[in-house]
C-alpha cells in the first residue's frame, strides 16, 4: 500500500456571490470529492474566508451565509475545520 496526502482548494467566487450559502457548501463538496476521486479520505479542512466590510449589512449577510455554508457542508461530510484564516474589508469599488 502506498502512503500519500491529497489536497484539494478552490472555490468559485461567482457562485458564492450568487449564493453565499450554497456556493461555500458546494466548495467544501468539490474538494472533497477531489479528493476521494484521488483515491484519498477528507480527513479535516482549512478555511481562507476573504470578504468586504461586514458593517455594510450586504457583505455582512454573505460572510454569515457562507459560514453557515461552510459549517453545514463540513458536518454533513464528517471533515472538520481544523484551521483557516478569515481577512475583511476587502471591498473594491463594485461593492
Amino acid at each position: 500500500m502506498e502512503l500519500g496526502i491529497a489536497l484539494s482548494c478552490g472555490c468559485n467566487p461567482l457562485h458564492i456571490e450568487r449564493d453565499p450559502y450554497i456556493g461555500t457548501y458546494g466548495s467544501m463538496v468539490e474538494n472533497a470529492m477531489n479528493i476521494t476521486t484521488a483515491g484519498a479520505t477528507p480527513l479535516c479542512a482549512v478555511d481562507c474566508l476573504n470578504f468586504g466590510n461586514p458593517e455594510k449589512k450586504e457583505r455582512y449577510y454573505e460572510l454569515k451565509e457562507a459560514i453557515r455554508g461552510l459549517g453545514d457542508a463540513a458536518r454533513k461530510l464528517g471533515v472538520p475545520i481544523v484551521g483557516g484564516n478569515v481577512s475583511l474589508y476587502n471591498d473594491s469599488r463594485e461593492h
